[in-house]
């Protein structure tokens, strides 16, 4: 199982590692990708800006991953 998080405006790790990374993931589990946005004050790197909604996202995919309740179609990084 493998979460994904990016910042859309990251200047550090660009979006498009992103996208290569998950496509590089072959063999996991699951993969769920969460891009965070200028709107949510998450958009660059490490979600500087909102890190709580970072902590909510991890914890809350770390409590699903956890009793198994993957989401049936994982989001997909945006170019």
């Amino acid at each position: 199982d493998v979460l994904v998080m990016y910042g859309e405006d990251d200047a550090f790790q660009r979006p498009a590692q992103a996208t290569a990374q998950v496509a590089a993931l072959t063999a996991a589990k699951s993969v769920t990708v969460r891009r965070f946005t200028a709107a949510e004050h998450a958009s660059q790197h490490c979600q500087m800006g909102n890190l709580g909604l970072a902590c909510d996202v991890l914890t809350s995919w770390l409590t699903d991953t956890m009793a198994g309740g993957h989401r049936a179609e994982p989001t997909q990084p945006t170019p």
